[in-house]
């Protein structure tokens, strides 16, 4: 199936596939540590303002 030929219908059908599911867990994987980087920056940022860096 190309890009083209893929409908909004295809879409749960697609991201339900065997195949898909290696991607799934590396955008899971790729979401997880961005979210993990964004607390991080927040910690410090909330540290630097209460004056502790």
């Amino acid at each position: 199936m190309g890009f083209k030929d893929t409908t909004a219908d295809d879409l749960p059908r697609i991201f339900e596939s065997e195949r898909f599911k290696p991607y799934l867990r590396y955008a899971n994987a790729f979401d997880n540590a961005m979210k993990k980087a964004a607390r991080a920056h927040a910690e410090i940022e909330r540290a630097i303002k209460a004056g502790e860096l």
